[in-house]
């Protein structure tokens, strides 16, 4: 058996194609009509029976096109190679067992015209029991201490990273500013940078909804200093920090701030910078060693003070570390909000 769409061959009696995850019933179903519709409506000498029969409803060329945009905002965020181990499961890259297919769509997803899977995240029970479906139109997820929720993509405006007991969660955020119950994220190599890529694609479905018709690319970091400062606040305040190490301002940091003056004398940070994130590394709150994002970059200051504006730090490399995690050369312990500083700091990275 062939994919219609891609031509990949596939498990015999498969509803999706495990490659690029059309719905193969759903197009074997709309060739079928077409067929009797042209038998139908075309008599024996060549004439069609009426007008009405050759009348076929228009398809709804809107969503039509934004199904087709997320699907390739998609393949932008989740790139062409699977990080994030054996439980991630993307539509296109990983072939998937007939069992998790089935309990896919008869638990997740809603059978609706058009409706295409993305991903799956299965728990761990290798039958989705537990776990989370992205498709091309909601998101379904199902945890044995938050139950079964849904959202459609329409209706999502952000995604922010949190820690439950023992785990780290993802929660979905509602163009409402509802905010969803947690996405449990056990399991996943390397989980910062899956929430990172998850909310990139989110972003992007966002500005495909409600940009005013601009493409999905849009939504990146653009080079005038007011996109820079809407995408930095909105990253800054993508994850809740409660530390005595860290000041995350509302949209600023303020003057009156225990660490903004010493920030901005450490950090060698020029008077007209607004700053909007500043993390300690030191003990005694003395600002000796750091970072801080700004408007037009990122201030630190470890074994040496240096600076680098956003262009530049888009190719700055980070990683995670034993004691927290490296920007370029310099490594900053981060204590027990290091996931969180990395999420922001890739989130940046990746729109820029």
């Amino acid at each position: 058996m062939f994919c219609y769409n891609c031509g990949q061959k596939i498990m015999e009696g498969a509803k999706f194609c495990s490659n690029c995850g059309s719905n193969l019933s759903a197009i074997a179903g709309s060739q079928s009509d077409e067929s009797e519709g042209v038998n139908k409506g075309v008599m024996s000498g060549g004439q069609r029976t009426s007008d009405e029969d050759c009348t076929a409803p228009q398809p709804n060329m809107k969503m039509e096109n934004a199904e087709e945009k997320i699907d390739v905002a998609f393949k932008k965020a989740f790139g062409s190679a699977n990080k994030f181990g054996n439980l991630v499961y993307i539509f296109g890259l990983n072939p998937i067992s007939q069992e998790l297919e089935n309990n896919m769509q008869e638990f997740y997803l809603s059978g609706e015209p058009g409706e295409k899977p993305l991903l799956i995240f299965d728990y761990g029970n290798q039958n989705l029991t537990d776990g989370l479906v992205v498709s091309n139109q909601r998101i379904v997820w199902h945890f044995a201490t938050t139950g079964q929720q849904e959202i459609e993509l329409s209706d999502i405006k952000d995604v922010s990273m949190g820690k439950a007991v023992l785990a780290t969660v993802m929660n979905i955020i509602s163009c409402n500013n509802i905010k969803y119950k947690s996405i449990y994220l056990t399991g996943i190599q390397d989980e910062t940078e899956f929430v990172v890529k998850f909310r990139k694609f989110v972003n992007e479905v966002y500005a495909i909804y409600h940009g005013n018709n601009e493409d999905a690319d849009e939504v990146c970091i653009k080079d005038d200093i007011e996109s820079n400062v809407e995408f930095i606040i909105r990253a800054c305040n993508s994850v809740s920090i409660d530390s005595m190490y860290c000041e995350v301002g509302h949209p600023e940091v303020m003057p009156t701030a225990s660490k903004y003056s010493k920030a901005k004398c450490n950090f060698n940070i020029p008077d007209d910078e607004s700053i909007f994130l500043i993390y300690d590394a030191t003990i005694f709150g003395g600002c000796q060693k750091g970072f801080a994002v700004c408007t037009t970059g990122f201030y630190y200051c470890g074994h040496q003070r240096g600076y680098w504006d956003w262009k530049q730090f888009k190719e700055v490399p980070i990683s995670s570390s034993f004691t927290g995690f490296k920007v370029g050369y310099e490594e900053f312990n981060t204590a027990t909000d290091g996931k969180k500083l990395l999420m922001i700091l890739r989130s940046i990275q990746e729109c820029l």
